[in-house]
């Protein structure tokens, strides 16, 4: 029984006493006395029960080590208040009964964390940041086409081994960026020269020969006036003279040496000054 005894009646006496047949006393006087010492005693009992109930029932102390068995407990009746701290250990923890909710706020650690066993799934978006990233882990395959952009870039970063052949092209050199220690020597060729880019100062000594000069080029301006005589008439003379006399009679002797005309170059001298 759970709840308590509210009286005495033959239904209650059978109940507690299944084995006492109250007809079994012949004489009526002490069958009479009988039940009432019975009813004393239930009495008795019952108060004690009651008491017992209200009291909650068997007191710790009254238990017996180990005498509580799964078979005397009642389903659900182990309740959060019944658990020492500590008390559930793994052995009693069904597989895949502790879920999400389970799980305390900032309880899973990396200890708690198996190597491998965050997929990228289990990540949340911008969830790796720099500090979260170890040296020169990020490789080649892990950067996304064309993610590298310049802000990206130290500066000298880029050599040559990081240029592509002919991905230099003309619009990304800045003006002035070509100097001369960027030229290969013989780079530059007549095609890559300006119209009249080549002055005075460009010219090395003496490094104009014969051959770099184009016939009919040179005009009384470009001769040095101290070559020059005053008397073209002379000169024309002399040319005559020398025309005239073909077999050598008139020789460099008989000449005014601070003429121009000269036995081979006359010819070409009287060209130049415009005297033929």
């Amino acid at each position: 029984m759970t709840t308590p005894i509210a009286n005495v009646d033959n239904t209650t006496l059978n109940n507690l006493t299944p084995n006492l047949d109250i007809n079994d006393v012949a004489d009526p006087a002490l069958r009479k006395l009988a039940f009432q010492y019975i009813y004393t005693e239930m009495q008795v009992i019952i108060t004690a029960y009651n008491a017992f109930i209200a009291a909650g029932g068997i007191a710790t102390g009254n238990l017996a080590d180990l005498s509580v068995t799964s078979a005397k407990l009642a389903d659900l009746a182990v309740t959060t208040g019944k658990i020492a701290d500590l008390g559930v250990v793994t052995a009693k923890i069904n597989d895949l009964a502790v879920t999400a909710a389970k799980i305390a706020l900032g309880t899973i650690t990396s200890a708690q964390i198996a190597d491998l066993s965050i997929a990228t799934g289990d990540l949340a978006d911008a969830l790796i940041t720099t500090i979260k990233l170890a040296d020169l882990n990020v490789t080649t395959g892990k950067l996304a086409d064309a993610s590298v952009t310049l802000g990206k870039m130290a500066a000298t970063s880029v050599g040559t081994t990081q240029l592509v052949d002919s991905s230099v092209t003309a619009s990304k050199i800045a003006d002035l960026a070509i100097t001369t220690a960027k030229l290969g020597e013989l780079s530059v060729t007549l095609a890559k020269m300006a119209a009249a880019s080549v002055g005075t100062t460009q010219f090395v000594d003496l490094s104009v020969t014969t051959g770099k000069i184009a016939i009919g080029a040179v005009g009384a301006s470009q001769l040095d006036p101290a070559l020059m005589t005053t008397d073209v008439t002379l000169n024309i003379h002399r040319l005559n003279a020398v025309l005239d006399h073909p077999d050598g009679s008139v020789t460099d002797n008989k000449l005014d040496p601070t003429g121009i005309i000269k036995r081979v170059a006359s010819l070409e001298i009287l060209y130049w000054m415009g005297g033929i």
